[in-house]
């Protein structure tokens, strides 16, 4: 067995001396490479802080409180190019409003329709007879 490793120990010899600025050029790379490393993760771990939260205010609306008036019912009032459209919070459509359309398009719709709910509360605009929304330019929608 004393014979195996003399014949290891001179093949290593003979290695180190062959190749022995290489092993020594690589196994430093590869520490300072594993020390940097290291360091970072400690100084990483010491300088994490909180995550950063941005907090952005919400606007103010004002809020109307209507007699004869549910809480839940309160009324948000919101003025838009000079109208003020008025919407109720637990509904979509103001019980007032039985033609609905919108700001972006020239077609009124029954406040029932399905087409309705997809208007934005900010786009509304609200009726009450098909006169009123024909005298403003609309055109009939939906009327089912």
């Amino acid at each position: 067995m004393a014979e195996h490793i003399k014949y290891a120990l001179n093949k290593l010899k003979e290695t180190w001396k062959a190749h022995g600025r290489e092993i020594g050029l690589f196994a430093g790379v590869f520490l300072v490479g594993i020390v940097g490393f290291e360091i970072g993760l400690v100084e990483g771990q010491s300088m994490q802080s909180k995550p950063l939260v941005i907090e952005v205010p919400a606007k103010p609306s004002p809020v109307a409180q209507v007699a004869g008036v549910s809480s839940e019912q309160k009324e948000i009032q919101k003025t838009v190019s000079g109208e003020v459209l008025t919407q109720t919070q637990n509904t979509n459509v103001d019980q007032n409003c039985t033609f609905v359309g919108s700001k972006n398009s020239d077609k009124y719709h029954l406040s029932t329709c399905a087409v309705v709910k997809r208007i934005k509360p900010e786009n509304r605009r609200c009726f009450v007879s098909e006169e009123d929304a024909k005298s403003k330019g609309y055109v009939a929608g939906c009327l089912k």
